[in-house]
Parts: C-alpha cells; structure tokens; sequence
C-alpha cells in the first residue's frame, strides 16, 4: 500500500493492506472506527466488514483522519482496499524540477498499464485550489470594499478639515477686523 507513504498518511494500529487485484482487507480511518462504536483503533484490527459484493473484509490498519475535501467540510468514515477495477486514478507524488518530463513519464507508464483508458492527468494543488475558490473571490470583494471604505473615510477627513480651515479663517479675518491679536 504506497498511499500512506503519497499523501504522508500516519498509522495509528496496524499495517497497510496487502496489493492484490481484488479487496482481501482493509484499512479505516479513526472516523470509520469511531462510527463503527469503537473506542480504541487497535480494537478494531481483525474486525470483518461487509459491503456491496465483499463479505467479511478484515480491518489491517487504522489511519488518522485527512481531509479529502475542503476544510470546511467534516471527515467522513473512509475504507481503503486494492480493487483493479476500480482503479480510475493513481497518485504520484513528483519533485518540481524536470516537470515536463516526469508528467511525460507518467504519461507513458499510464498508457502502457492501463491502455483502455485516457490518461488525463492533474495536480492535486489544482483540485485543492478548486475547494476555496469562493474564499478567493470573497477576499477580493472584502478588499474591493475595504479600500472603497478607506476613500470615502478619506474623503470625510478632507471635508473635516477644508471646513475647519475655512472656519479658522473666517476666525482669524474677524479679529483682525476687531484688531486682536493672535
């Protein structure tokens, strides 16, 4: 299983599955075990589950939770297993240089593995970056109107002191008018 070695996945009981064409265990998430009324992560390793056509899996491994979504939304229960067809996607986890080259690399290793299927590949930064597009949009509003608010409290001030001034100097022409001093 190379998903927690990706994605920097930390096991807290157990192991990782073994690689098999098919589902033969199964590695949860602390939500799953906590939905499944477990205490413990270590309590739930040999516990068998049943689900769609696998029957009586059981749990090898518990990782702590990871968002797979924004992190607005809450973690949900998780199940990971080996399933060929299933597979729709593979992570890769690249270096920045040379890019253009390893994406080709990928690209071709994709194509010779799985050959009934497109490649269409993309970086996991621009999914992530998808999950907080409306926080992007939201901050360039508040900016729009936080400098509208800073001219218009600007504006306030140049009024404040234009009349201000125009006041000292209707005070200042009356006394000299009178003949006081300053």
């Amino acid at each position: 299983m190379e998903a927690p070695k990706t994605f920097g996945l930390k096991f807290i009981a157990g192991k990782g599955y073994e690689q098999s064409d098919t589902a033969r265990q199964l590695v949860v998430n602390e939500t799953f075990v906590h939905k499944l009324g477990i205490k413990r992560a270590g309590d739930a390793l040999g516990q068998t589950i049943t689900f769609d056509n696998y029957t009586n899996l059981p749990i090898v491994g518990v990782v702590a939770d990871f968002n797979t979504n924004s992190l607005r939304d809450e973690i949900r229960p998780l199940l990971l297993y080996p399933a060929k067809k299933m597979e729709q996607e593979i992570a890769v986890k690249i270096e920045g240089q040379k890019l253009n080259k390893t994406v080709a690399s990928v690209q071709h290793l994709w194509e010779n593995k799985y050959p009934e299927y497109a490649y269409t590949g993309f970086f996991v930064d621009d999914n992530i970056a998808k999950f907080y597009k409306q926080e992007n949009q939201l901050e360039l509003i508040y900016k729009v109107f936080a400098l509208i608010a800073v001219f218009i409290s600007c504006l306030g001030l140049y009024g404040l002191v234009s009349f201000m001034a125009v006041q000292r100097t209707r005070e200042v022409d009356i006394r000299k008018v009178l003949g006081r001093r300053f």
